[in-house]
């Protein structure tokens, strides 16, 4: 927490930065933004933790505060707003309106004192109502959906998808959502450049709001495709990327170990026993010899 005497400084520095008359909206933005890792840097400089990002930062702050969700989501949808801003996207007055309340919330937080009438002027109306629409409750929730993505929305943050279980029409698919699958952002950046479209999808954890769209926590592209990552992980040496090197082992005798062994039998136990919890042992151990039949052999 700041003392309550720095909220003057925070709310007229806020000030400063949203009139400033020679500042295009982009400018301003990344000032706001600037200011606000600033602000969360300072509250948590006396935690001694390494954070990985500012989403952690922010994220340590919010539950160690006692952030509000709305707020807390408020601030999140700027940050990534600015990260978009930083990166070419063109701002306009809108954003900067969206900025101006987030950080003037987290001052408010932190020092609980209150944000000036001459801010809470410059917030934008919309975003009260926007905030009531996202925060929604979930309608319903499902485990796993397998989905087909056919196309990309990045204006909304979406994929249209096609539920197998529920093909008669698209459905919408969120992605970049702050404490939920916003770590998932590199995975949709993947499809985007390397698989294209479409391409199928696991959603795990789905939470359907009453609009229809889909939040997953987690997403596995293409699940029908085991990939052997020891065997890829060995063609990248010391000396650069060969594949050749994975075709080379293919070619040489394989040698088993009684280790070896009883280790891949206790991975297929592993594997069976977390998706069939009441399978039998006698049933399992019984296809040990159907997986392994010539490691077995006397």
């Amino acid at each position: 927490m700041f003392p309550s005497e720095s909220a003057p400084l925070f709310y007229r520095e806020l000030t400063k930065i949203a009139t400033h008359a020679g500042w295009p909206p982009g400018e301003r933005v990344l000032a706001l933004a600037g200011l606000m890792e600033r602000i969360f840097h300072e509250a948590t400089r006396r935690e001694q933790i390494v954070f990985s990002s500012l989403f952690a930062r922010i994220s340590y702050a919010g539950h160690l505060f006692h952030f509000q969700p709305d707020i807390l989501q408020r601030i999140h949808r700027f940050r990534l707003l600015a990260k978009r801003v930083r990166n070419g996207q063109v701002a306009v007055e809108k954003n900067v309106r969206l900025g101006l309340q987030a950080v003037a919330e987290a001052v408010l937080v932190l020092t609980e004192a209150a944000i000036p009438a001459e801010l809470i002027a410059a917030f934008d109306p919309d975003e009260t109502l926007q905030q009531l629409q996202e925060a929604e409750p979930a309608d319903h929730w499902v485990r796993m959906a397998r989905v087909v993505a056919i196309q990309d929305d990045p204006a909304h943050n979406c994929l249209i998808v096609i539920d197998e279980a529920q093909s008669e029409r698209p459905v919408r698919m969120r992605y970049g959502m702050p404490e939920r699958n916003e770590n998932f952002m590199p995975t949709i950046q993947v499809i985007r450049k390397v698989f294209g479209f479409p391409v199928t999808l696991n959603l795990i954890d789905v939470d359907i709001d009453r609009a229809g769209f889909y939040c997953p926590r987690a997403i596995v592209v293409e699940p029908d495709y085991l990939m052997d990552v020891s065997a890829i992980a060995e063609c990248f040496k010391d000396t650069g990327a060969d594949p050749y090197t994975f075709l080379v082992r293919k070619f040489l005798p394989y040698e088993n170990s009684e280790p070896k062994l009883l280790g891949n039998i206790a991975n297929f136990f592993l594997d069976r026993l977390l998706t069939e919890p009441a399978a039998e042992w006698s049933a399992v151990f019984r296809e040990t010899f159907q997986l392994f039949p010539l490691s077995m052999r006397p």
